[in-house]
């Protein structure tokens, strides 16, 4: 998720900001959801960030349109690698077929 991303679901939901910006450590930085709650004062656990990142996960698929029954994956791989290859191959034809359902 990029930090526009964020920032446009977190003005949807009532979170308070060291909980804010334990979940931006998670979700936009890649840091571990206990690491990311160790980082911030005062501390939380690791469900408490887990709960955030869900409560803003969910308001920006509203946001995006995710159709009913979809999901979103985010990936982090070797640009040179088969694995981009596939998952970028994988991206096209979903974003076909949901062109196509429209």
């Amino acid at each position: 998720m990029t930090i526009d991303e964020f920032n446009d679901a977190l003005k949807m939901t009532r979170i308070k900001r060291h909980v804010a910006n334990a979940a931006r450590l998670a979700m936009v930085y890649g840091m571990t959801q206990a690491a990311a709650g160790n980082s911030v004062e005062p501390k939380i656990t690791r469900q408490q960030v887990n709960e955030a990142v869900v409560r803003i996960r969910r308001v920006h698929f509203r946001l995006c349109s995710v159709p009913e029954g979809w999901g979103t994956i985010t990936l982090t791989l070797p640009k040179n690698s088969e694995e981009w290859t596939a998952a970028v191959d994988l991206e096209r034809k979903a974003i076909e077929r949901l062109s196509s359902d429209s």
